[in-house]
């Protein structure tokens, strides 16, 4: 799995890292996602497709807001723990926020 991703949409920025590059099967990999910017009301992102390699359990959300000059910007951030249910090489695909 990639350590990190991040791309940009108007006022939002998406990243995604996980805690860790190599697991064993008997381990558990954390997955987080973390949207920032000046949102509104955003819902959780839609992970690709991983049941084939991995059992996925969400381990809960945060929200932080700040406001600096009179704008309001804010994260949210997603984490996932991933139990891999096999050896391999895996590559996450594309989320949706």
């Amino acid at each position: 799995m990639a350590g990190a991703v991040c791309a940009h949409a108007d006022d939002l920025s998406v990243s995604a890292r996980v805690d860790r590059k190599v697991v064993s099967v008997s381990d558990q990999l954390v997955l987080t996602v973390e949207v920032e910017g000046t949102m509104r009301q955003i819902g959780s992102p839609r992970l690709p497709q991983l049941d084939e390699d991995f059992s996925v359990y969400s381990a809960g959300s945060s929200t932080n807001m700040s406001w600096v000059n009179g704008a309001m910007t804010s994260s949210r951030a997603w984490t996932y723990r991933l139990l891999p249910k096999h050896a391999g090489t895996f590559t996450m695909g594309a989320l949706d926020v």
